[in-house]
């Protein structure tokens, strides 16, 4: 089941609550998803268009954080907004030496 698609601007990001989902490049596989794991934060901070899809690969369930309910989070609870730029910067660091 497709969740995000490649190049569609951002609207939401989500957590894997269980099961698995692939991301996508293309047609390659670039990453494998399981509980505990984020995905789409980055388009979503930035409001950008997606670079990569994202299809679960099993039955799944995923806690889904649409736009406006990301930022009253980080409003609410600013100790959120470190979590998620810690997570941020370790996607961005493991992007980088992938090169």
């Amino acid at each position: 089941y497709p969740l995000m698609i490649e190049g569609i601007p951002a609207t939401e990001m989500a957590v894997v609550i269980s099961g698995a989902a692939a991301v996508r490049k293309g047609n390659q596989t670039v990453a494998m998803l399981g509980p505990g794991d984020v995905v789409g934060e980055i388009a979503l901070i930035a409001r950008r268009r997606r670079t990569a899809s994202v299809v679960t690969t099993e039955e799944s369930t995923l806690w889904v954080l649409e736009a406006d309910a990301f930022d009253q989070v980080l409003a609410d609870h600013p100790s959120v907004g470190s979590k998620v730029l810690r997570v941020v910067a370790e996607r961005l660091a493991e992007l980088e030496e992938q090169g």
